[in-house]
Formats: C-alpha cells, sequence, structure tokens
C-alpha cells in the first residue's frame, strides 16, 4: 500500500529531461551527422603505432579541407585523464597523439568536425 502512496506523490515533471525539446533536437542532428560521416569515401581510422603513439586518419575527401572541430578521446573511469584536442580552419589529413598522452586501457573516441558547411560526427570505442 505504501508503494502505491508514494508512487502517487511523484511529480511526472520529474521523471523526463528538463530540456526535452532540445534533447531530441540534438540526437536528430547527431544522427544526420553521423550519416554524414558514413557517407564519405571511407571511415575516419584511429590507429596506435609501436612506440605507443596515437594516430587518426581522416577520410581523403576531407584532407584538403578547411576543418574546425576536435578529437576527444574520453577515458571511461577517470575525466582527468581525457585527451582532447580543438582545431579551427585547419587543413590535415592526419593527426598524431604523443603515447605520453595516454595511459592503457579504455577510452570513448568522439569527434566533431565541419567542413564546408557539413559536419561529420564520429562516436566510437578505442582501447589503448
Amino acid at each position: 500500500m505504501f508503494f502505491f502512496i508514494k508512487a502517487q506523490t511523484i511529480k511526472q515533471d520529474d521523471l523526463v529531461v528538463e530540456e526535452y525539446y532540445d534533447e531530441g533536437l540534438l540526437h536528430d542532428e547527431r544522427q544526420v551527422w553521423i550519416q554524414n560521416a558514413k557517407d564519405l569515401s571511407a571511415d575516419i581510422e584511429l590507429l596506435t603505432y609501436e612506440n605507443g603513439n596515437v594516430g587518426v586518419i581522416l577520410p581523403e575527401e576531407l584532407h584538403t579541407k578547411k576543418l574546425t572541430g576536435n578529437f576527444s578521446f574520453l577515458r571511461t573511469d577517470n575525466a582527468k585523464l581525457d585527451v582532447v584536442q580543438e582545431f579551427t580552419q585547419q587543413e590535415m589529413g592526419s593527426l598524431a597523439f604523443s603515447a605520453e598522452k595516454f595511459l592503457r586501457g579504455n577510452y570513448r573516441f568522439k569527434s566533431k568536425i565541419e567542413a564546408d558547411g557539413v559536419i561529420y560526427y564520429w562516436d566510437r570505442n578505442y582501447i589503448h
């Protein structure tokens, strides 16, 4: 009986995100960005070299464009160990990260890049 009474006293608006509409729009936009990335001729590549350095290789059609965005390696167990590189209006085909920035373990790689007004988004696991 107590459970029923307690359940009736919970405010219904506590059960949803405050900015529910904005969250929904962001989700929809992100799906478009993910599809833009899938429509490229190749996928982004994450490489771990023998010396421990990490390389991010972009699809070829992005090599000659001015890119704005970021590469984020988010440590799943400790945000202090995240590795983030932001860039603005740079041409690049790849980017290398020093092994000193990484510890062995799991990271979540996320990247949002804009080129010529089109946004591309990647989100995947990375194990160093």
